[in-house]
């Protein structure tokens, strides 16, 4: 939760454009279908709703027991780990 906060607050400061998306933990699930399920495009604005909507989706889907989502930001763009267990 630390870090979802921590991706807020930069969120809230300036704008963001997703640069890329990098999956861990998954073993049965598709790194391919969490990244379209998560709904959120590389090179697309990120903001605090669509991340908020992207793990909610990610739970929609019934295969992840948690999801942690970790950040790292250069300049105006953000990389995102989508970490899931299953």
């Amino acid at each position: 939760m630390q870090n979802f906060l921590l991706i807020f607050l930069f969120l809230k400061v300036q704008n963001f454009y997703l640069k890329s998306i990098k999956v861990e933990g998954n073993k049965r699930i598709f790194s391919e279908f969490i990244k379209n399920s998560f709904g959120v495009k590389e090179g697309e604005r990120i903001d605090f709703q669509k991340l908020s909507e992207g793990i909610k989706n990610l739970y929609k889907t019934g295969y992840f027991d948690q999801i942690e989502i970790f950040a790292t930001t250069k300049d105006t763009f953000i990389d995102l780990i989508i970490k899931v267990s299953e």
